[in-house]
């Protein structure tokens, strides 16, 4: 297991009421819509400005503008780092806590980033290409709808369409390999 398993952990099976209950027994909170507001546990205040989304399981002070998560507010009403609040909240909760990481499962984690950030980099540069190829797409076919003289003058142009086409379709729908192929043919 991963270190960041913990928090994943926390985040799926423990909800920010829960821990506001648990951690912060005195901290009152009352409905306004969807969310929930009462009184900053984390400065002094006489008008609630605490906030919390149910929903998105977070928190937020208008008034001393801390916010966060659910192991973000254990880690502030603590004293702990992130780490420590995650696997804190674990044990209070009767989750499985997380022993750290080996080197095979942090190799591992590295390999993982590395393909996400690979897959990242592929998915903005075929965006970017995919928004130049459809303008010059549109491009050539706003001229070519002029008529059989802007036909003849940009003739060249009009024989593009096919390639263009085929392009933003392996673009929308190919494999990483096809995509990264029509790249080096657009660069």
């Amino acid at each position: 297991m991963i270190l960041s398993d913990v928090f994943e952990r926390v985040k799926q099976n423990v909800s920010i009421e829960q821990v506001i209950s648990y951690y912060l027994p005195k901290t009152e909170l009352r409905r306004a819509g969807k969310n929930l507001v009462g009184l900053c546990p984390f400065h002094q205040e006489r008008t609630p400005s605490f906030t919390v989304d149910r929903e998105k399981n977070v928190f937020h002070c208008f008034g001393c503008g801390v916010g966060g998560d659910t192991v973000k507010l254990v880690s502030l009403a603590l004293n702990l780092r992130p780490l420590e609040a995650a696997r804190q909240i674990c044990r209070d909760f009767g989750l499985p806590v997380d022993r750290p990481a080996t080197p095979e499962a942090k190799r591992e984690a590295k390999k993982a980033a590395r393909r996400h950030k690979a897959k990242a980099d592929l998915d903005l540069m075929v965006h970017m290409v995919h928004e130049e190829l459809s303008a010059w797409y549109r491009a050539i076919n706003r001229v070519l709808a002029l008529g059989w003289p802007a036909y003849i003058e940009f003739a060249e142009y009009a024989h593009l369409l096919p390639v263009i086409e085929y392009w933003l379709d392996i673009l929308d729908h190919g494999t990483a390999e096809e995509k990264i192929e029509v790249l080096k043919q657009c660069s």
